[in-house]
């Protein structure tokens, strides 16, 4: 368990290097994240990004392994029967979403 934080530790710690690093623009992720410029570069500056935050900029940096993980969840809700036929998906989604 300490090397799990250890490496999120550093994670964190080098987050900037790996937003600059990336093939996006630090406004992709400004955008993705709903920052201000100023409050996204000194979030960046300062390594003070929320969990949420450093988890969606983590899904962006590596999309393939989020729509993988993705893909794993829902199989495991497949193999749980944790599903709902079309017909329940779309009531859920009409009463959702009724305006």
């Amino acid at each position: 368990m300490i090397q799990v934080v250890s490496d999120y530790q550093h994670y964190v710690k080098n987050i900037k290097t790996y937003i600059n690093d990336s093939p996006y623009k630090t406004s992709f992720f400004r955008e993705k994240l709903a920052l201000s410029k100023p409050t996204f570069y000194r979030k960046m500056r300062e390594g003070t990004f929320t969990m949420d935050e450093i988890d969606t900029i983590t899904k962006l940096l590596y999309p393939r392994e989020a729509i993988l993980q993705a893909l794993r969840k829902s199989e495991k809700d497949i193999e749980q029967g944790n599903v709902y036929t079309h017909e329940e998906a779309l009531q859920l989604l009409r009463r959702q979403y009724a305006s």
